[in-house]
This record gives structure tokens, C-alpha cells and sequence, in this order.
């Protein structure tokens, strides 16, 4: 019964998350030195794209004049799949 009730939930977390595309974006303020989390959440798949590709270029760039991209995060279907991180400034 247990082993039942496990797949079936798996199976319906699959379900749920089928086709969900998720990408973090850490930035830091280098004056402050606080650090924040930006999640972008979408289903669709040309704009998960076009936002991978988007980020790719701006990793280490400043969004402000003292917050700055440090690291981007990809994820598919709860899968991570890849993480760039900026080279640190010193």
C-alpha cells in the first residue's frame, strides 16, 4: 500500500511540474553587501529560452551602480540543470 501511494504521488508531482521551467538569479549589493534571490517562473518554453539566453550575457553585469548579477541558476521540471557564477571583482 505504501509503495501504491508513493507512486502515485510521484506520478502527480510529475504531472504538476511537467513543462515548468524556473531561473534564480542571485545578486549582491557591493556597497551593503546584502545578497537577494530573484526566481522567474514560466511555462513557456520560448520565453524560459529567451530568459536563459538573456541572463547568460548579463551574469557579472551591474543592474544597478552598486548591485551586480554573481550567479544564474536553471531549472526544468525541479531538475536543475545548470549554474553559471560571475568571476569575483577584486
Amino acid at each position: 500500500m505504501s509503495d501504491r501511494i508513493a507512486k502515485l504521488t510521484s506520478d502527480l508531482n510529475r504531472i504538476l511540474n511537467s513543462g515548468n521551467y524556473r531561473v534564480e538569479i542571485d545578486t549582491e549589493d557591493m556597497v551593503l553587501r546584502f545578497k537577494k534571490t530573484l526566481i522567474k517562473r514560466t511555462k513557456n518554453t520560448a520565453k524560459w529560452l529567451s530568459l536563459q539566453i538573456k541572463t547568460q550575457q548579463d551574469i557579472g553585469r551591474f543592474l544597478s551602480p552598486s548591485v551586480r548579477i554573481v550567479e544564474v541558476r536553471w531549472y526544468k521540471d525541479v531538475q536543475h540543470l545548470k549554474t553559471l557564477k560571475a568571476l569575483p571583482l577584486n
